[in-house]
């Protein structure tokens, strides 16, 4: 990549790439400033050491979402609704709801929302069953299993460390979605 004094030789570029992950230091919902300082020697005799640092610092984003379900015409909280989060695998805005999928656990996410798994904030479904028991220490989820989320008394329920991406909450009733007309008694906060 060196060219020599006095040569007329186009510049060359050299471009790292490299994986960052968010840890638990990290607060949902605040971008994170992708901070590096590449040390380099630059020179054929290996005597200067130069440090660049990136104009432009990239931005990681982190994001949950935070719901609460009332009563139907009533502004009462309901508690034990349970949901799962629907949402485009590729990203994109939705435009035929028989496209979206359940949103999985994966090692990030539960590892996100261990504290509230363990306040029994989510559920677990029984395989065999339609009975969902609530998440605690003895009872946490699996990755690939699909996420469902239980309102608390406040009629709150919330999830942390989702990609930045379109998702629409689904309320389950026993054995079968509720009407969507019903669900708009949902509301963001």
């Amino acid at each position: 990549l060196y060219a020599a004094p006095g040569e007329n030789q186009p510049a060359h570029k050299l471009y790292f790439y490299f994986e960052t992950k968010i840890n638990e230091d990290a607060i949902m919902g605040q971008d994170i400033i992708n901070d590096v300082t590449l040390k380099f020697i630059n020179t054929p005799d290996g005597d200067k050491e130069k440090e660049s640092t990136p104009e432009e610092k990239p931005r990681v984003n982190t994001g949950g979402k935070k719901f609460k379900k009332v009563i139907e015409n009533t502004e009462s909280p309901l508690e034990d609704a349970v949901f799962t989060i629907k949402h485009q695998k590729d990203g994109t805005e939705p435009t035929d709801y028989n496209t979206l999928e359940d949103l999985k656990w994966t090692d990030d996410l539960i590892k996100a929302n261990e504290e509230a798994i363990k306040a029994g904030k989510f559920a677990t479904k029984d395989a065999d069953k339609d009975i969902y028991t609530a998440t605690s220490a003895s009872n946490m989820p699996q990755k690939d299993q699909i996420i469902y989320l239980r309102s608390d008394e406040n009629g709150e329920f919330e999830i942390k460390g989702l990609e930045y991406s379109s998702y629409t909450p689904q309320e389950w009733d026993g054995k079968k979605l509720v009407d969507m007309t019903e669900v708009l008694s949902l509301i963001h906060i």
